[in-house]
């Protein structure tokens, strides 16, 4: 208890003062009476002593007056003759002070704040009403003399003696701001202060169950040796038991003690938001209150330099250098205008006609006035035509020498870049150069501009950051015809990139990777600074950069037989002897079945030697595929390539077939069991079919695959939505995809393919391909330009 007799050291001294007895009656007075409630619903009486308990013979005894309650029984626990254990140890936990910063009744200062000049002159009081305790244990802080209450019922704090009320009246509202966070500062210390009290006296607490519980200990020994069971480990489960309490204890306490303060530091931060906030807006109409002020005063002054301008000019003001400079000081105007207002009574006075031209033609040569304003000055003084002419010229010598001066000062600036637009617009607002010195200083400055960005251009045009430019024509930093020159020799060097087929240099040797080379792609046309002609040589580009031609796609050799309707049956036709439109046996994936539907496309490379992989199933049929070929895996539910790269991987794997006997034929499935690859003269050829694109080749349901490196079954075109375990397009996933990414009209392709090859190819489709990144519309162009080239 060492550390709350510190905390409450001084509350017990005030105590001693006044002759209250800390060990007897509680808390009490200058800082209120803290009520704890016991764990039998008793409330302690006892000081701060009181909570340390005294240790006797290793088992605990409270003071009479300390409230310790036993729960759960609270009787030694026994064994009958039967062996069956009675009564319990009744593990006590004593309850806690939970510290809250919340106000009690008489904390007025935690809401908002008062308008410092609505503030009333406090009479000081001698005394404050205590705080009220909220029911949980937590402590109530009133503001002016308050106590501190509390408890785990609602009990009230005693009648403080207004020590802590705030007697002084802040001066000034930087004072009141101080005063009240500084108030903020002392709760949130005192709050947490309490919270860590609550957490010892808690500790404790915890201690001294733990201690009285483990009491019983020996006791429970005794009485179980007595009956034959010393060995039933009964004592040592209650042990176990209260070591376990007092641990849960200690932790909660902890926890309790955190919690309170995270809640205290979100209360004084609240707090001080809001004083802050009403400190800004008191600040910022004082400011305004200033700057009103402030320009009211000058009007003044102009208006009073005015007057006495006036009068000093008039010969029969009578006034004197002496009473201008006077009135000048009284009413605040400064030393420049108070000498030139003596100047001009100088000037004026009669004995000194002789003067006036010479005075004003100082004045004119150190730009006092300009040529208009001296003009005026000299006819009023009654002053020759000559010399008012003169006067007017010495004005404006001075001031085209000052414009010369700003003139070659600014020029130097636009030379060096360290001149802007926005410099140049101000110094011919504020009549610092001529409007033909501004033009040409702008002209210049602009040029340079356009130069800077030309070589940028010419240095590295893809990489060229169109957006500065496009923000400096607008900013006025470059006029039109250098934004359309730069757009102009962007566009030339691009076109320079695209010949020479450095678009796609990556800068280390080599080109981008082709996802690289498309962003890059997107990018320059995003600029909208490219022409529809350089767009389509930059697509053109990309096609050829990025399109592997050393194979032709997967095709199969000569002979392979496609099988075919015939007769109201199907047999099977050498696939050198179709021809387009004729009808072939597919896989319709609309309805999971056989069906028949025409050839749209047949691809032939020629005789010559091919690389020849020869494909083996477990039904001894074979195929010959050049290069390689796709076929449909049923456990994957889609069509993959196999190659001579990849067959390896493949084995082993279940292929959809057809066998056909008598004109009739049967869906089946194969597994591919083995391969063989060799060199060997033959032809190339490969079948599409309109809306299907698959057809069966000796048996096996297949399809083409494209010619991208590496290749892949027909993408975008195929393999684009889920199939069920029937193979058939699941409808809802379907629904949803279109959903998500749309369908292509005709209309949007009518430019690249007819309207039968839309629809040969399942154009419609073709959208949710390229939402799903299966495709990209000028792949798609390619192969449209492919087919129609490539058709026999």
């Amino acid at each position: 208890m060492a550390v709350q007799k510190n905390v409450y050291s001084s509350v017990v001294k005030d105590l001693s003062k006044r002759n209250v007895n800390p060990n007897n009656s509680g808390l009490a007075g200058y800082s209120g009476a803290i009520g704890l409630k016991n764990s039998t619903g008793g409330i302690y009486a006892g000081g701060i002593e009181q909570l340390n308990p005294t240790l006797k013979n290793d088992r605990i005894v409270p003071k009479a007056n300390m409230g310790v309650g036993v729960t759960g029984g609270g009787t030694i626990g026994g064994v009958t003759r039967e062996g069956v254990i009675t009564g319990s140890m009744g593990v006590t936990k004593l309850p806690s002070i939970n510290p809250s910063f919340a106000s009690g009744s008489s904390n007025s200062n935690l809401g908002k704040y008062a308008d410092f000049f609505k503030l009333k002159r406090a009479t000081p009081s001698a005394s404050g009403a205590g705080g009220t305790g909220s029911t949980g244990g937590s402590i109530s802080y009133a503001y002016a003399g308050g106590s501190v209450g509390g408890g785990n019922s609602e009990e009230s704090g005693a009648q403080g003696d207004g020590k802590d009320e705030i007697e002084k009246v802040p001066a000034s509202y930087e004072e009141y701001y101080e005063q009240q966070k500084k108030l903020l500062d002392e709760r949130k210390a005192q709050a947490d202060k309490e919270a860590e009290v609550a957490k010892q006296k808690a500790a404790v607490d915890a201690q001294a169950s733990y201690a009285q519980n483990k009491a019983s200990y020996g006791a429970n020994a005794e009485q179980l040796a007595q009956m034959g069971l010393t060995g039933s480990g009964y004592s040592d489960y209650i042990n176990a038991q209260a070591y376990a309490q007092k641990r849960a204890d200690v932790q909660q306490a902890n926890a309790t003690e955190q919690a309170a303060k995270v809640q205290n530091r979100a209360t004084y931060e609240d707090a001080l938001s809001e004083l802050n906030a009403n400190k800004l807006q008191y600040d910022m109409q004082q400011q305004e209150k200033a700057d009103a002020k402030q320009e009211q005063d000058r009007q003044q002054r102009d208006n009073i330099y005015a007057t006495l301008w006036e009068q000093a000019m008039n010969p029969d003001s009578n006034l004197t250098e002496e009473g201008i400079e006077s009135m000048g000081k009284a009413y605040g105007l400064d030393d420049a205008k108070i000498e030139e207002l003596k100047s001009l009574v100088k000037s004026s006075t009669p004995k000194k006609d002789s003067n006036i031209y010479a005075n004003l033609l100082s004045m004119a040569n150190n730009g006092t006035y300009t040529a208009d304003q001296i003009a005026a000055i000299a006819e009023q003084q009654g002053l020759s035509e000559k010399e008012i002419n003169d006067l007017r010229n010495a004005a404006d010598t001075y001031k085209n020498n000052i414009y010369k001066s700003n003139y070659s000062n600014y020029m130097a600036g636009v030379e060096s870049g360290d001149t802007s637009k926005n410099l140049l617009d101000t110094a011919l607002k504020n009549d610092e150069i001529t409007q033909e010195q501004y033009d040409d200083l702008l002209d210049k400055f602009q040029t340079s501009a356009y130069s800077l960005y030309s070589q940028y251009v010419k240095a590295d045009a893809i990489n060229f950051d169109t957006d500065e430019v496009e923000s400096a024509y607008k900013n006025g930093d470059i006029s039109q015809e250098h934004y359309e020159k730069l757009k102009q020799e962007y566009l030339s060097a691009l076109a320079s990139a695209i010949t020479s087929e450095s678009l796609f240099y990556s800068g280390n040797g080599g080109n981008l990777d082709e996802k690289g080379a498309r962003a890059l792609v997107e990018k320059l046309k995003n600029t909208g600074w490219i022409s529809d002609d350089i767009a389509s040589k930059m697509d053109s580009l990309l096609a050829s950069a990025y399109r592997k031609d050393d194979d032709d796609g997967g095709c199969y050799a000569k002979g392979t037989l496609i099988a075919i309707p015939s007769g109201g049956g199907y047999t099977q036709m050498p696939v050198e002897n179709l021809n387009i439109g004729d009808n072939v046996l597919v896989f319709n994936h609309e309805t999971g079945e056989l069906d028949v539907a025409p050839i749209s496309y047949i691809f032939y490379d020629g005789k010559k030697q091919y690389d020849v992989l020869r494909l083996d199933f477990d039904d001894d049929t074979s195929i010959e595929v050049l290069f390689g070929h796709s076929f449909f895996d049923t456990a994957l539910k889609k069509y993959v390539l196999i190659n001579a790269e990849n067959v390896c991987n493949h084995l082993g794997h279940k292929f959809y077939a057809v066998s056909m006997a008598d004109g009739a034929q049967e869906s089946k499935v194969v597994k591919l069991t083995g391969f063989e690859t060799y060199k060997k003269d033959t032809e190339c050829y490969a079948v599409l079919t309109a809306q299907h694109i698959n057809c069966f080749a000796n048996g096996l349901l297949n399809i083409t695959d494209d010619e991208n490196n590496p290749s892949e079954p027909l993408r975008g075109f195929t393999n684009v939505f889920e199939l069920d375990d029937n193979y058939k397009i699941d409808e809802e996933k379907r629904a949803a995809d279109i959903e998500k990414y749309g369908l292509f009209a005709y209309d949007d392709w009518k430019d690249y393919a007819t309207e039968e090859q839309f629809y040969a190819f399942n154009g419609a489709y073709l959208k949710v391909a390229i939402g799903k990144e299966l495709i990209t519309a000028e792949e798609i162009v390619q192969y449209i330009n492919h087919f129609l080239n490539t058709e026999r």
